[in-house]
């Protein structure tokens, strides 16, 4: 068993994400839903230190979002 591992933090910029579960913003006609995919852009910030900006693919516009909304993409085929 090795003494030594290293991890890489799979919400860093770059990496594919897609949404958890449904997400809502603040105008109730705004909906992402649930395994849509979308690229993290920034990691946390003063003022979103558990949120990460992603800019999905069906919006405009980035999104910050919560790590528990998100989760690593894994393509299944």
């Amino acid at each position: 068993m090795p003494t030594k591992t290293t991890e890489k933090y799979l919400f860093s910029p770059g990496y594919l994400v897609e949404a958890a579960k449904a997400i809502y913003s603040t105008s109730p006609s705004m909906r992402l839903a649930e395994g849509t995919v979308g690229t993290i852009i920034r990691g946390p910030t003063v003022g979103y230190r558990n949120h990460c900006l992603v800019h999905f693919v069906t919006l405009k516009e980035p999104w910050w979002v919560s790590f528990n909304e998100i989760k690593p993409f894994v393509k299944t085929n």
